[in-house]
């Protein structure tokens, strides 16, 4: 009994520094928060869970604990010898996984709530409501989230047998994902991912969090803003109900692996007889039985790894297939200059219509200008130029006068021999409509004078950032 009592708390202690270190880390490289108001404060814990999440340390080792360590299976196996049913038996080592979890998020949770009162965080504009009342939110959505990842770790902790590599297992799946899907909510606004964000569980809550509560989010500029993609209280349910599907087939098959598991482990024990499933046709020692439960444990582990493996170079391989057809089929051209580019007259406004059209993909989409010099043609060795992309029409624009014009561009100077043209994109989140691209090259020093550079313009819109 002792020894099974030191090994708990091992493992016990083990998860409790592994999972402080892990919060720890994600506390300190979150994405930052301006405490505009006492929702930051949800804001900044959502991010910090979000981000252990995916990790999933804290979740996948607490389920390989609860089923796969020396102790939980002693316990199991006493069960059963004493009459308990496989569910029972499971169900215990379950409520225990799900205990951990719960205390992880929830103490990290307050702690994250507390952190403003101790630190005297001061917010810019208070709602006067106090910000505790988005700790029920948090901790609602970080246990659901939880539940899920932790059923999962409960199948990979009994098919593996193993409490490390279950883990590791599991925590490269979902660091893996979330590298994949979009990790960091300012990043992920840019991405021609954050249509499918909610594939991680990491993203899933913080939307989740967000919709609990009665905040709102126009004043903060939309949920986008704050999670950094799309999505409505609909997408959000459906895609819990997802994955709340996923964890319970994966609970049924743990039930039916947990049993089967009970058997070999009276044959490692020595504790099997010869009517055993791993038994048959042996006699005397029960130590060549062990071979056949090695091949299998060997079978299963390898299994997993390639399937894991192939899972994540299919996920990768999926969303580079995927944002290669966003872009595809959001790209319009709408102007590009002939073969051999065309001259530039200095003094002389360009002006380029873009008729900007809506995309079919929850993604901002972007104007882009490529300007490229091809020859400096018979202008003078330096120059100024003016260009932007603006939101009025060409009649606009020819309506005002060259000072308006003017201020309305971005300028520059340049000499012969070090410029090569130039390029930008303008984001227009989901703004729709006529824009104008203009473009005029001066003499630096005297705007009298005339020639022309020869450029190859191309003007485009496109959804994601380039």
């Amino acid at each position: 009994m002792s020894h099974y009592s030191g090994s708990k708390k091992k493992w016990y202690g083990i998860w409790i520094l592994s999972s402080i270190i892990v919060l720890c880390f994600c506390y300190i490289f979150r994405p930052n928060v301006r405490y505009t108001d006492e929702f930051a404060v949800l804001l900044n814990s959502i991010n910090v869970i979000s981000y252990t999440m995916a990790f999933g340390i804290p979740f996948f080792l607490a389920a390989s604990i609860s089923f796969s360590s020396s102790v939980s299976k002693s316990q199991a196996q006493t069960k059963y010898e004493q009459g308990a049913s496989s569910i029972r038996v499971f169900l215990s080592g379950l409520g225990k996984s799900y205990l951990l979890a719960s205390f992880f998020v929830v103490c990290s949770t307050i702690a994250l709530f507390i952190e403003p009162s101790v630190t005297g965080t001061t917010f810019y504009t208070p709602q006067g409501t106090g910000f505790l009342i988005y700790l029920p939110s948090v901790i609602i959505a970080s246990l659901f989230i939880s539940f899920i990842l932790t059923s999962i770790g409960v199948f990979l902790a009994v098919l593996t047998d193993e409490v490390i590599l279950s883990t590791a297992i599991g925590s490269t799946l979902t660091i893996f994902l979330a590298l994949i899907i979009g990790w960091v909510p300012y990043v992920l606004r840019n991405s021609l991912t954050r249509s499918i964000a909610m594939v991680s569980p990491h993203n899933l809550l913080r939307t989740l969090a967000v919709s609990l509560t009665n905040y709102d989010i126009s004043t903060s500029g939309g949920i986008t803003s704050l999670v950094g993609f799309q999505s409505t209280f609909g997408t959000v349910i459906s895609n819990l109900a997802f994955f709340a599907g996923i964890a319970l087939i994966f609970i049924l098959l743990s039930v039916r692996v947990l049993h089967h598991n009970v058997s070999y482990w009276k044959i490692e024990s020595g504790q099997s007889k010869d009517d055993e499933i791993w038994a048959a046709n042996v006699e005397g020692s029960t130590s060549g039985n062990v071979k056949p439960i090695a091949r299998e444990l060997k079978m299963r582990r390898v299994g997993l790894i390639i399937g894991i493996g192939f899972l994540i170079l299919t996920m990768s391989m999926g969303t580079a297939a995927y944002q290669t057809t966003v872009r595809e089929e959001s790209t319009i051209v709408f102007y590009q200059s002939p073969d051999g580019g065309e001259p530039i007259h200095l003094g002389e406004w360009y002006i380029f219509s873009c008729n900007v059209q809506s995309v079919s993909y929850d993604v901002y989409h972007y104007l882009h200008h490529e300007c490229h010099l091809i020859d400096w043609g018979s202008a003078p060795s330096e120059v100024t130029y003016f260009y932007s992309m603006l939101n009025m029409s060409t009649l606009e624009f020819n309506n005002e006068n060259e000072t308006a014009r003017r201020n309305h561009c971005n300028s520059n100077n340049r000499t012969q021999g070090d410029w090569g043209g130039m390029g930008g994109s303008w984001n227009l989140l989901y703004g729709t409509g006529t824009f104008i691209f203009v473009l005029k090259i001066v003499a630096a020093n005297n705007e009298s004078l005339s020639g022309s550079i020869l450029f190859s313009i191309k003007l485009s819109q496109s959804a994601g950032w380039p």
